[in-house]
């Protein structure tokens, strides 16, 4: 089996090359994932046979049927949908202080106009 690994890491080396992606043939994607399979039955594992093949685990994951292991910069806790409740702002009456002909203080609660008058006291 040893032969085969070197066999398909030559094969996947030469293939060309799309910027950073290699372009793998149906048949050769087959004979991969055959070869992996191989490997998993005798004991190995996926990830042994990526790395003997020079192939990311992600994409013969991928070949296989599963879901690529990959992580994108979303994380999981962005990605819940959680339950929420919407509760609408109490509704406090306000009022506006006028001081002289100068002053004029809007949007002022019953207990901003105590404080205010505590602290002018």
């Amino acid at each position: 089996m040893q032969n085969e690994a070197e066999k398909l890491f030559r094969e996947v080396e030469a293939l060309p090359k799309q910027g950073r992606r290699r372009l793998y043939t149906a048949d050769l994607r087959r004979r991969v994932v055959a070869f992996v399979e191989k490997r998993i039955a005798a004991g190995g594992t996926e990830s042994s046979a990526s790395v003997e093949l020079g192939i990311h685990q992600a994409t013969i994951t991928d070949w296989r049927g599963g879901k690529k292991r990959r992580r994108t910069k979303t994380t999981k806790a962005t990605k819940r949908v959680r339950p929420v409740e919407l509760v609408a702002p109490a509704k406090a009456e306000t009022m506006v202080l006028v001081l002289g002909a100068s002053a004029r203080v809007e949007g002022l609660t019953i207990d901003h106009v105590v404080a205010l008058v505590k602290g002018l006291a």
